[in-house]
């Protein structure tokens, strides 16, 4: 080896050991910084939580698990972050895995606690409360969440003595002392409340909540002027004074003091520090209660100029326009708003009300989507969201909608309605009364869920609950008709037709051409073949109503029934003829007059009508399948069949509508496994009707399937004994099923019963081939 090569090895060696020091160096001083590192991201997580700086506090914190999954205490700060966030799920996984880690960390425990209880999971919440209990038993916060737990179980009692102990533990604890209070006022035990907010307040007097809840104590006792004080002192006390004088102008407000609530809203206003808008949205939505449109748009103009950057003052705004009915300038700034931000909830919400006032349901239905993917726990999104469903026919969808309304915002008495119309339409009368129950504990003096538990009890046959109830909707509402209407239907159903007439007189005082008090008081006089009176009536109430109302075609249609009912054709005609004159939406009157026509056997003009109720109604059924029926009695055969299959295609189990239409297939050469498959499921959906067991069971004659036949044909036969078609269907069965003597039987009474039915012939012709 020359010299060269020896100086060039040296070299390569010394690299390969300068290099291997540094790996070990870098070895060495990574296992020697870990903790450091840690340490560096948990002092950035502090800083950023006390900067809330909540986000960046996230990355910080999930960098310090991400060095060490096992921290339990990274855990449980990195939740208190989510729920500074309102992040509830993130929290709740937090502490979980703290817990899990280290189930001896009791504050983790505790928060997972709370956050069971507030989500109504009873046992988990009570379990934690017993675990944390057991280790310490005279753990403040543990006894609160039991005391939580069981209040929700229930057990005022039980809650009471368990925070009772935590005050004798410590007494000079404020928050259990206000739990304490609240409990007491939740239980109606005013003057233990009292005492328990004044034993807080010498703990801490200036906690503006304690005397935020004390005045609102007084209030429930009617101490008004003691509450004012409390108020007044909580806004003399507090660091925070703007907040403070708005709920000092609330209470103002609310006991009709419109000067005192304007100048302390004001007031607030003026004490807010720069910048800060809020107190001055207050003022605007106090003018917007006071039904003063003006000074609201303004006072929100004057937020917005302030505050340019904020969305949200701008959608207050549009709603403001939306509840005054302002709805081009609402449709403006939702417009403008969403150019820039097209995702806002707000926004969209209005948006949404906006297209469904405009009949543009799927439209609506699209804004609503899109709030609900940034606000899913917004309860009217969904109610909105169900109503334009509801528009749509898509009721499954909608109810949905208002069951997750209801339970995201249980005070929400719109959905809760609606659902309890679908239980009543469903004969599901514990739900309904459920949903009522739930309307009437918020509102007990609203009218519609009384009128519902007045229906409910006639219902269940309860006619002295259901006239006590109607009677309080008049005294409620005395010049609403509906109490007067619904006490009259009760009378109706107890045959005191003097009493009905009376009631619906009064419900038709206060509103002329109402229509359930009109059409009883029609029947009645129906009843008692009292023509004149009915009609008589009818033309008093078509007094005074505009010659467009919807009011006066309803009640030219009521004439025409009258009419029909006393076998005066040409002027019950007449009078429908007038109802589509006045209002051409009205479905009754068109049937009415199809009706007229196939009575005087002219089919044409009763097609031509039910052709017109399917162009103001495409998805009406009963129009198609008298179309089906009367082209089918004509002889259009391939016509009757497309009407029956468009009724399929809007309702695939009509039944009705399966029948004929196997029918047809199997007497006029169709598809015979069609047919059964038609008249199978025609008979799943009514199974005792006699016609549809005749269809399927001379499908399955002409199958070849005589025994079955001969079950259905002769449980129809059952049903209707003088019917030849059947006995002749029957006797052909037994004839094939080689029962000639039950065969000759059944066809002989067919030919006796007529001699002009369809299949006389063939019958004729089996008994001959029989002799």
């Amino acid at each position: 080896m020359n010299i060269e090569e020896r100086k060039s090895l040296f070299v390569f060696k010394k690299i390969i050991h300068i290099l291997l020091i540094l790996v070990c160096a870098s070895l060495f001083w990574g296992c020697g910084t870990k903790e450091e590192k840690k340490a560096k991201h948990l002092a950035n997580a502090q800083k950023y939580v006390n900067s809330l700086e909540y986000k960046k506090a996230v990355i910080e914190f999930k960098n310090v698990i991400q060095i060490d999954p096992t921290d339990a205490l990274a855990h449980y700060e990195l939740g208190q972050v989510y729920l500074k966030l309102k992040r509830g799920q993130e929290a709740f996984r937090s502490f979980k895995r703290a817990v899990e880690i280290n189930p001896n960390h009791l504050d983790a425990q505790l928060k997972l606690g709370n956050i069971y209880l507030l989500s109504k999971k009873i046992e988990e919440a009570r379990k934690i409360a017993e675990l944390i209990l057991a280790k310490n038993p005279q753990n403040i916060d543990g006894l609160m969440l039991l005391s939580g737990v069981q209040i929700r179980e229930k057990k005022k009692d039980e809650a009471i003595q368990t925070l009772q102990k935590a005050v004798s533990i410590d007494p000079e604890q404020v928050k259990v002392r206000l739990a304490l209070a609240r409990l007491f006022f939740m239980d109606g035990k005013y003057k233990k409340a009292e005492a328990e907010y004044k034993k807080a307040l010498a703990q801490d007097q200036k906690l503006p909540i304690l005397r935020g809840e004390l005045s609102r104590l007084y209030v429930r006792m009617g101490r008004h002027d003691e509450a004012e004080k409390e108020l007044k002192k909580m806004v003399a006390d507090s660091a925070s004074k703007h907040g403070s004088l708005n709920v000092l102008g609330s209470f103002y407000e609310s006991r009709g003091k419109w000067k005192q609530a304007e100048d302390t809203y004001k007031e607030a206003v003026r004490a807010a520090p720069e910048g800060n808008v809020g107190p001055l949205m207050v003022l605007a939505q106090y003018y917007a209660r006071r039904n003063s449109y003006d000074s609201s748009l303004k006072t929100m103009k004057e937020a917005a100029e302030r505050k340019p950057e904020n969305s949200n003052i701008q959608a207050t705004i549009a709603r403001l326009h939306f509840t005054y009915k302002h709805f081009p300038e609402a449709e403006e700034t939702v417009n403008a708003l969403l150019k820039k931000d097209k995702g806002h909830p707000m926004a969209n919400l209005i948006k949404g009300r906006l297209l469904l006032n405009k009949g543009n349901f799927s439209e609506a239905v699209s804004s609503f989507d899109t709030v609900i993917k940034n606000e899913p726990r917004l309860a009217n999104a969904y109610f909105y969201r169900a109503l334009a469903l509801l528009n749509k026919k898509e009721e499954t969808l909608a109810r949905k909608d208002l069951i997750k309304a209801v339970e995201l915002n249980p005070r929400l008495i719109g959905a809760r309605l609606i659902l309890a119309r679908f239980y009543f339409r469903e004969r599901n009368l514990d739900l309904a009364r459920q949903e009522v129950n739930k309307i009437l504990d918020q509102d007990p003096k609203n009218i519609q869920a009384l009128v519902y538990k007045g229906n409910l009890a006639l219902l269940e046959k309860k006619p002295l609950d259901a006239e006590k109830t109607f009677k309080k909707i008049i005294e409620l509402a005395p010049e609403n008709p509906i109490g007067y209407s619904r006490s009259g239907f009760l009378y109706l159903l107890q045959k005191q037709h003097k009493k009905a007439l009376n009631k619906f007189a009064k419900a038709l005082r206060l509103q002329p051409g109402y229509r359930e008090a009109l059409t009883y008081s029609v029947l009645i006089y129906l009843e008692g073949k009292q023509f004149d009176k009915a009609l008589n009536l009818c033309d008093r109430q078509s007094q005074g109503l505009s010659k467009d109302s919807i009011s006066l075609a309803f009640i030219y249609d009521l004439k025409g029934r009258i009419y029909l009912a006393s076998n005066k054709a040409a002027q019950a005609k007449k009078a429908f003829e007038k109802a589509i004159e006045i209002n051409s939406d009205i479905i009754f009157p068109y049937i009415a007059l199809a009706r007229i026509y196939i009575r005087q056997k002219d089919t044409d003009s009763a097609i031509s009508k039910y052709k017109e109720i399917l162009a103001k109604s495409p998805s009406y059924l009963p129009a198609y399948m008298s179309l089906g029926t009367i082209y089918q009695q004509k002889g259009d055969i391939k016509e009757a069949e497309s009407y029956y299959r468009k009724i399929l295609e809007i309702r695939k189990d009509f039944a009705p509508a399966a029948n004929n239409l196997a029918w047809i297939l199997a007497e006029h050469g169709g598809n015979i496994d069609e047919a059964l498959a038609l008249a199978q499921t025609a008979k799943e959906k009514m199974p005792k009707d006699p016609s549809i067991m005749d269809t399927l069971g001379w499908i399955y004659y002409k199958k070849g399937l005589y025994r079955n036949a001969i079950i259905e044909l002769g449980q129809s036969h059952e049903k209707i004994q003088r019917n030849p078609v059947i006995l002749y269907h029957l006797g052909m069965a037994y004839l094939k099923n080689n029962q000639k003597e039950e065969a000759k039987v059944a066809l002989e009474k067919a030919l006796k019963l007529n001699k002009k039915f369809p299949g006389y012939e063939e019958a004729r012709k089996a008994l001959v081939d029989m002799r």
